[in-house]
């Protein structure tokens, strides 16, 4: 897990004023229908919302990990 954080972190764009990349930015609430490319894999920055009437399918092969 912690090898996929540095990954994570690699593609930030939050930059502090002496260049550190400290953060990844997420929203918190999915507000349409969501459905995985079958056979992708996912990240999510917990804790995710799933608003009212919306709905997350994970589809055969794919996976959500959530952190």
């Amino acid at each position: 897990m912690l090898l996929q954080m540095y990954y994570l972190m690699s593609l930030t764009t939050l930059v502090g004023s002496g260049g550190e990349k400290l953060f990844v930015e997420s929203d918190s609430q999915v507000n349409n229908n969501y459905t995985t490319t079958t056979g992708n894999n996912y990240f999510a920055i917990s804790p995710l919302v799933i608003g009212s009437g919306s709905t997350v399918t994970v589809t055969n092969g794919s996976t959500i990990k959530f952190f």
